[in-house]
């Protein structure tokens, strides 16, 4: 799903439709996945949303993303210490036979 957002997120850019093209990096941004801002800010596509208010915002909350992110690795790892395969997808664990 995530291509097909980021495939619309550049033509409404190539279009010079800003505003939709950064409402569409936002939902990406609110999704698990493998679009980051960091992605985002390198990525030469992106040139033209330089400079827009709402693009530049996106990349002022991804500090917190990131905390909220080591938070959920940690609530993951448990007592163990050691990551859970699955766990962090939520993926319950099957017992088998």
């Amino acid at each position: 799903m995530a291509s097909h957002v980021i495939d619309l997120a550049h033509i409404y850019t190539l279009l010079g439709d800003t505003e939709k093209a950064v409402e569409q990096l936002e939902f990406l941004l609110s999704r698990p996945g493998w679009v980051s801002a960091p992605w985002l800010k390198a990525n030469p596509v992106w040139r033209p949303l330089r400079g827009d208010p709402r693009f530049e915002a996106l990349f002022e909350n991804t500090g917190t993303d990131i905390l909220r992110g080591r938070e959920h690795e940690e609530e993951v790892r448990g007592a163990s210490g050691r990551m859970r395969l699955g766990a962090a997808r939520g993926v319950k664990r099957r017992s088998w036979p």
